[in-house]
């Protein structure tokens, strides 16, 4: 696959990469952030900046070591530094007393924070699209929020950016089906049991009926 400026998915918004030298991916191998590895490195010569990929396996199912296999391959194919860190969600959420979800969140981000610490990497890119921005503000509506939850999740907090903040999950499928890049799927986003798939898959349709450019 030949990777150019024009292959990209993400939209105008190449200020989040002024000056920076360096961007890493959070790679999980789901669509988003495999469309957001390739976007990038399609981005990073025009724009000057070197990219990595940091992928956590959280140790909650069977098959992160297939994501993490998975992962690593798709950097090794694109030439770009990858690195695994892992964690054990299971355990940490049992001696905290928190949810899955929020232990897996807090780890995350302290390992990606601590890679790009280690890579001299100013900025780290996540995956969140529009579809989750709709989402986050959904959930904290209905879960009791300030002003601020109804503004979503930022482009840019600190040192973390969002390049495809604008970009909705139907068009990151069909970007990736352009490419002929396949992906790996996370089975506990078929998990109605877990909130926020909930409201994905049986309230924002609902909605969507109401208001089809919700």
């Amino acid at each position: 696959l030949h990777l150019t400026e024009e292959t990209a998915i993400v939209p105008d918004n190449s200020h989040l990469f002024a000056a920076t030298g360096a961007a890493m991916a959070a790679l999980s191998g789901g669509a988003d952030s495999t469309a957001l590895l390739l976007s990038l490195l399609s981005l990073s010569k025009s724009l000057s900046f070197t990219l990595f990929a940091c992928h956590v396996n959280h140790g909650i199912r069977e098959n992160a070591d297939r994501d993490e296999d998975f992962c690593r391959a798709l950097c090794e194919n694109f030439g770009v530094a990858f690195f695994a860190c892992h964690t054990d969600v299971p355990t940490l959420s049992a001696v905290r007393g928190e949810s899955l979800e929020m232990v897996a969140r807090s780890e995350r981000y302290r390992l990606l924070k601590e890679t790009a610490g280690r890579l001299s990497c100013p900025r780290i890119a996540p995956a969140h699209t529009l579809s989750d921005n709709a989402e986050t503000v959904l959930f904290n509506l209905c879960t009791g929020c300030s002003a601020d939850g109804l503004c979503g999740i930022p482009p840019v907090r600190e040192n973390i950016i969002r390049p495809l903040y604008l970009v909705s999950r139907p068009e990151v499928e069909e970007y990736l089906a352009s490419l002929k890049q396949n992906f790996v799927t996370d089975e506990t986003n078929f998990d109605e049991n877990i909130r926020r798939n909930y409201l994905r898959r049986r309230v924002l349709p609902l909605l969507k009926e109401l208001n089809p450019s919700l």
